[in-house]
């Protein structure tokens, strides 16, 4: 058990499944890893991962003008829809 409570794989079990039968992800009994071809895509794998809560957050825009903690990238990305970036790769 993860220090979570959960492992990785029962909360994204259908995002992981998808990356491994696409040749993205490998899966050994320790770890994911990204192979040459997920590597290639990982900003877009990442996406896979986002709450859908996360999709057009313009109040964390908001917020990113007035906190150095955050992370600008995760919120730009976050704040367009999650067609905008996953229909341009």
């Amino acid at each position: 058990m993860s220090k979570w409570g959960t492992e990785a794989y029962e909360d994204f079990t259908p995002i992981f499944d998808k990356l491994i039968s696409g040749g993205l992800v490998s899966n050994t009994p320790s770890e994911f890893r990204l192979t040459q071809v997920g590597k290639n895509w990982l900003q877009n794998i990442m996406l896979e991962f986002f709450d859908e809560s996360m999709w057009e957050n313009s109040a964390a825009l908001k917020q990113q003008q007035s906190s150095w903690a955050m992370n600008n990238h995760m919120i730009d990305i976050g704040a367009a829809k999650k067609s905008y970036w996953t229909e341009r790769a």
